[in-house]
C-alpha cells in the first residue's frame, strides 16, 4: 500500500485550518456569553437598586402618614 504524502500533507493543512476556525469560533462565543454576562450582571444592580428606592419611598411615605397621624392626634 502506497501513501500519497501530497494527500497527507493537504489533509493536514486542512486539518489545521478548521481546527484555528473552530478555536476563532470558540473565542467569539466566549467574548459574546462574557458581554451577555455582564449585561445581566447590570440589569440585575439596576433593579436591586430600584428595589432598593422603592423600599425607601414605602418607608418615608410611612414615616409621613405616621407623623400627620400625630399631629392630628396633637390637634
Amino acid at each position: 500500500m502506497v501513501i500519497n504524502s501530497e494527500f497527507l500533507k493537504s489533509s493536514e493543512e486542512k486539518l489545521r485550518s478548521y481546527l484555528c476556525v473552530q478555536d476563532n469560533v470558540f473565542e467569539m462565543c466566549k467574548k459574546v456569553a462574557m458581554e451577555i454576562n455582564n449585561e445581566n450582571n447590570q440589569s440585575t444592580e439596576r433593579k436591586r437598586i430600584r428595589i432598593e428606592n422603592d423600599q425607601e419611598k414605602e418607608r418615608a411615605e410611612e414615616l409621613s402618614e405616621c407623623n400627620v397621624e400625630e399631629d392630628i392626634g396633637i390637634l
